[in-house]
């Protein structure tokens, strides 16, 4: 089961070997994010969601690759902009549960351990928060695509009309906020490699054995 803090100290060394920090401002890693979405995305147009599923799986190394990358950046965001993405995960499931007509699921218990950190456990809570709300049923990968679209852009109203200066404030104060963006981006990142049915260590290390030959040292 990968361990998010694991992955993250992977991909933060690639990067810091490369030098590859300085360029990393807010900005432009939210940006970076965008393009990965956007590559992802290619794959899923001009189907439509009876068709999708046979074409992704003609594609299945293609769209993996571009899903490690949004899981990369996503990893980098959090750890870039100090979040504790585990607390912040808890947080937000716990938050998006209590969001619900409480009539209504007034039975459902959503079970959150106190310390998340395998990418493996987080996916299990979010299939079964779905599934207590019986949203299990009907998943439609261009759906949560979209999804993935909308929760990118709210991170991004975050930095937007703001300098340098004024971002490292911001985020400071802001941290909760733009914690659930962060999260709601990994949810919907989680809930596709699930779906299509990647596993994320399997992807995530040949991908960066890739990466590592495409940038060498």
């Amino acid at each position: 089961m990968p361990n998010y803090q694991h992955l993250q100290k992977i991909i933060v060394d690639f990067r810091n070997k490369r030098d590859w920090e300085r360029r990393h401002l807010p900005k432009n890693m939210i940006i970076s994010l965008w393009v990965e979405v956007g590559e992802l995305a290619e794959y899923f147009q001009y189907w439509d969601d009876t068709q999708i599923l046979l074409e992704l799986k003609k594609n299945r190394e293609g769209v993996a690759d571009e899903l490690v990358d949004v899981l990369w950046w996503t990893l980098l965001i959090a750890h870039d902009f100090e979040l504790d993405l585990g607390a912040e995960f808890k947080r937000k499931m716990l938050k998006n549960s209590k969001k619900d007509d409480k009539k209504k699921y007034k039975e459902v218990g959503l079970k959150v351990p106190n310390s998340v950190v395998s990418l493996s456990e987080m996916q299990s809570i979010i299939r079964e928060f779905r599934k207590l709300r019986g949203w299990d049923k009907a998943i439609h990968p261009r759906d949560l695509l979209l999804k993935m679209f909308e929760e990118v852009g709210e991170l991004a109203e975050h930095v937007q009309w703001k300098s340098v200066t004024e971002l490292k404030d911001y985020i400071k104060r802001h941290k909760k906020e733009i914690a659930d963006e962060v999260v709601d981006v990994l949810i919907c990142t989680l809930l596709l490699f699930h779906y299509l049915e990647y596993d994320i260590q399997i992807e995530f290390d040949r991908k960066m054995t890739k990466n590592g030959q495409k940038y060498p040292l």
